[in-house]
C-alpha cells in the first residue's frame, strides 16, 4: 500500500518542479505555491463529501454508466463531476491569487492553477487506491492519465485567468469578464469530454484526447513562460 501511494505521489512532485522551472522570468514563492497545492488537495476532499452526499440525494448518480438516460448521464458528468471540481478549483485560485501581489505575468496563472490541479490529482489518485487496491499498473496507467488532464485543466484555467488579468491592467474590464467566464467554462467542457470518452470506452479518441492534452500543456508553457510584459498590480 505504501509503494503504492508513493507511485501516486512522486508524479506529482516531478510535475511540481518541472512547472516551478518553467517559470523562467520571475520564480513564485515556495510559500504560495505550497498554499495552492493545500489547496488541491481541499478542493478534492471537498468534492469528495459533496459527491457523497449528492450520491445520497440522487440515486442515479450511483449507476453504472449504461443503466443512465442521457439527462442523468449530462447530470452526472457535466454537474456532478465537472462543474463541482473544476469550479472549487477555480475559485480557490481567483480567491487566493487574483489580488496577490505575486501575480504580476500572465505566465504566473498558468503556475498557480497547475499547482491547485497537481494538488487535486495527487489527493484523487491516493484516495482511489486507499478504496480500491488497484494494480501496479493500474496505478501506473493513472499517472499517466489523471495528472496530464487535471494540468491540461489547470493550464487552460490559468491562461485565461492570466489573461483577463492582464486586461484589467489597461482598463479593459469587459474583455476581462469574458476570459474570466472562459476560465471556468472551457475546464468544465475539456474535463466532460474526458469523462465522456471514458464512460463510453471510445478509447481511440481518448488516447487522441491524451495526446492534445500533452502538445496543448507543453505549447501553452513554452509561450506563455516568455512573455516578458509586466502586470499592472
Amino acid at each position: 500500500m505504501i509503494l503504492n501511494i508513493l507511485l501516486a505521489i512522486i508524479p506529482c512532485i516531478i510535475i511540481s518542479v518541472i512547472i516551478y522551472y518553467s517559470d523562467k522570468i520571475e520564480k513564485e514563492s515556495k510559500k504560495l505555491l505550497f498554499l495552492l497545492f493545500l489547496l488541491g488537495i481541499l478542493s478534492a476532499l471537498i468534492t469528495g463529501i459533496l459527491s457523497v452526499k449528492l450520491a445520497n440525494k440522487i440515486p442515479f448518480l450511483n449507476y453504472n454508466y449504461d443503466e443512465l438516460n442521457k439527462f442523468q448521464f449530462t447530470f452526472k458528468f457535466l454537474i456532478a463531476i465537472a462543474l463541482l471540481e473544476e469550479f472549487l478549483k477555480w475559485i480557490f485560485n481567483i480567491i487566493f491569487t487574483w489580488n496577490n501581489k505575486e501575480f504580476n505575468y500572465i505566465y504566473d496563472s498558468i503556475v498557480y492553477s497547475t499547482f491547485i490541479a497537481i494538488g487535486f490529482a495527487c489527493t484523487e489518485n491516493i484516495i482511489y487506491i486507499i478504496h480500491t487496491s488497484p494494480s501496479l499498473s493500474i496505478i501506473l496507467l493513472r499517472d499517466m492519465l489523471i495528472i496530464p488532464s487535471h494540468i491540461l485543466f489547470g493550464t487552460f484555467s490559468g491562461t485565461y485567468i492570466g489573461i483577463a488579468k492582464n486586461s484589467i491592467s489597461y482598463n479593459k474590464k469587459n474583455k476581462a469578464n469574458k476570459y474570466i467566464i472562459f476560465s471556468l467554462i472551457f475546464p468544465i467542457i475539456l474535463h466532460f469530454m474526458y469523462d465522456i470518452l471514458i464512460a463510453r470506452n471510445l478509447y481511440i479518441l481518448f488516447i487522441i484526447f491524451i495526446f492534445i492534452a500533452y502538445i496543448s500543456i507543453f505549447f501553452k508553457i513554452k509561450s506563455f513562460s516568455k512573455i516578458k510584459k509586466k502586470l499592472i498590480v
